[in-house]
């Protein structure tokens, strides 16, 4: 399930360190549950990670427009 799939991820973090995926798929996890603002922040950290990430950026774009 998604919660597990968070938790997951974050132990990966913490083991592995920071990549954009680190933190594309858990905002894509929040923006399908409604958690707009934490979306906008994990989407604009994955594009941090990869300044060329049109995914990142159109999440971005989408969380701007909903929060």
């Amino acid at each position: 399930d998604a919660d597990r799939c968070l938790a997951i991820n974050q132990k990966t973090i913490a083991l592995f360190g920071t990549e954009r995926d680190s933190f594309y798929y858990p905002a894509a996890v929040q923006e399908m549950r409604g958690q707009y603002a934490a979306a906008l922040e994990n989407y604009r950290r994955a594009l941090e990670c990869d300044r060329d990430s049109e995914h990142a950026q159109a999440g971005i774009e989408r969380m701007e427009a909903m929060v």
